[in-house]
C-alpha cells in the first residue's frame, strides 16, 4: 500500500494523523476544502489538551497562552496567536427551583461548582496549524481541496478514490463527520437500505 493510514478529514482528522506519525506510520490526510480551524473556540479541559501531547498530536511547547492557574472566579486571556484563548478557574452549573426542584439549603438556586470540566477555551486555528506541522515535519502527506470519491475495502488493503488519483492504505480512519459519504453507506446497511439523514 501507499500509506499504513489515510486519514479522511483533517480538521479533526490532523489530530489522529499527528498521533500516527509519531508513531512511526506513513500517514496521508485528505481534506475536501483547506485544512484549517474555524475562528471559534473549542471549549475543553486543559487535561484533555494535554492528552493531545500524550498522543503525540501536539508538543509540549505547542500548548501556550492562558495555562496558568486562576482563581475560582478569575478568567485568564492568551494572547492571539496562543493555543489557549482563555481559562477560566470554574463553571459554574445551576438549577432554579421550577427547573429541578428547592434546594436542601432553602434557597432557591442550586449551583455545582465544576473547576476543570469545559474550562479553557482553544483556538482551533492555532490547534490545527500546529497538529499539521508536527505532522509534515515527521513525513505526514496532506492533500488539501482533494475530495474522497469512495473507498473500497480489500483483503489486504483499502483503495481510496480521489478526483485525480486512487491511493491504497492499510487503515482508512473517517473523520469527516456525520455528513460522510461513508457514515452514510453504514446507516443505509443499518437501515435496510434506507438513507436516514443526520439530523
Amino acid at each position: 500500500p501507499d500509506f499504513d493510514v489515510v486519514v479522511l478529514g483533517g480538521t479533526l482528522g490532523i489530530f489522529a494523523a499527528s498521533a500516527f506519525q509519531a508513531r512511526g506510520f506513513k500517514v496521508c490526510v485528505i481534506e475536501r476544502g483547506p485544512l484549517a480551524g474555524r475562528n471559534q473556540e473549542w471549549n475543553l479541559s486543559l487535561d484533555e489538551v494535554r492528552d493531545l501531547v500524550d498522543a503525540g498530536a501536539l508538543h509540549a511547547d505547542d500548548i501556550d497562552g492562558a495555562v496558568g492557574t486562576p482563581g475560582k472566579y478569575e478568567v485568564l486571556a492568551g494572547a492571539d496567536d496562543t493555543l489557549v484563548a482563555s481559562h477560566f478557574g470554574s463553571v459554574r452549573a445551576g438549577f432554579n427551583d421550577q427547573e429541578h426542584g428547592a434546594s436542601g439549603s432553602g434557597g432557591a438556586l442550586q449551583e455545582v461548582w465544576l473547576p476543570s470540566v469545559l474550562n479553557v477555551g482553544v483556538r482551533p486555528d492555532v490547534a490545527v496549524r500546529r497538529a499539521r506541522r508536527r505532522f509534515e515535519e515527521q513525513g505526514g502527506v496532506v492533500k488539501e481541496h482533494t475530495p474522497c470519491n469512495g473507498v473500497v475495502v480489500g483483503e489486504k488493503s483499502a483503495q481510496v478514490t480521489l478526483a485525480e488519483e486512487v491511493i491504497t492504505t492499510r487503515l482508512v480512519v473517517d473523520a469527516m463527520g456525520n455528513a460522510s459519504p461513508v457514515a452514510r453507506q453504514c446507516r443505509r446497511e443499518a437501515n435496510d437500505g434506507a438513507d436516514p439523514r443526520p439530523s
